[in-house]
């Protein structure tokens, strides 16, 4: 019997340390794996053919929609500073001037960022007031 209450402790043990882990893990990386546009513009040469991920908001009057080569173009802001991106393909109807958006993609050698996704809906720009 004592072998058996040995093992169980281990288990709980171990589920606790993975649940503890998973917890931290979840709110250690919440809205802080992207730069904002502002960072990203003072760092650009050094990230140029880079992946990288951009917090900020779409920013007003910049929205345009290609029908006939379905691409997408805005510029994303900090409030100070902005950054035009190209997304292929068309975004979700919901898609507006002033949504938060976290944009990953590509800064390419014609200064636009490159986006092959976004999320919205994330409080991503408290800087942009």
């Amino acid at each position: 019997m004592k072998k058996r209450k040995k093992w169980l402790l281990a288990v709980w043990i171990v589920v606790g340390i993975g649940i503890i882990y998973g917890g931290y893990s979840l709110f250690a990386h919440t809205g802080t794996d992207y730069i904002t546009v502002g960072q990203f513009i003072s760092q650009a040469d050094s990230l140029r053919d880079q992946q990288v991920s951009i917090g900020g908001k779409v920013a007003p009057g910049s929205v345009k929609w290609d029908s006939q080569a379905r691409i997408t173009s805005f510029a994303l802001t900090d409030g100070q500073a902005r950054l035009p991106v190209r997304y292929a393909g068309m975004p979700p109807d919901t898609f507006k001037p002033g949504d938060n958006l976290v944009v990953k993609g590509k800064y390419r050698s014609d200064n636009v960022l490159e986006a092959y996704t976004f999320d919205r809906g994330r409080s991503v720009c408290n800087l942009c007031h």
